[in-house]
């Protein structure tokens, strides 16, 4: 399944291998269930598939679910990361938090990749660690 998010954000729910960032204009791999990941790049709500990364993402955020993205909240605010009002939603406050938290780790979007969930500690990590 495949929605289209402003501002230049293209999801794609149930997508395989979180391995690594796609990148380069790559398509999505094959859905698998529980899965999703976000395009961004300078023409992603366009055929241009050039300067595109695509990275997974918790689906519960795709969703917008207002538990998750308080749990967010409250993982950002514990780190100085945000201030603002625990309200579950995913507004611009929420948004400015995240994108400094990733920035951090040298990843700057404001969309929260599994990555990032992972690193609050909001994401169960598998028997591997990863």
């Amino acid at each position: 399944m495949i929605r289209f998010l402003p501002p230049l954000l293209l999801v794609a729910c149930n997508a395989a291998d979180p391995t690594a960032p796609l990148t380069d204009g790559e398509k999505p791999p094959v859905a698998r269930p529980g899965e999703c990941y976000v395009r961004t790049g300078e023409d992603a709500a366009t055929d241009d598939d050039s300067d595109v990364i695509w990275f997974e993402v918790p689906c519960a955020l795709q969703d917008r679910d207002p538990v998750f993205i308080a749990q967010v909240q409250r993982a950002l605010a514990v780190r100085d990361f945000y201030d603002g009002p625990v309200d579950g939603l995913y507004g611009s406050d929420t948004k400015a938090a995240v994108a400094g938290f990733q920035r951090t780790g040298g990843f700057d979007n404001e969309t929260l990749s599994m990555d990032a969930a992972k690193a609050l500690g909001l994401i169960a990590l598998g028997r591997d660690g990863v």
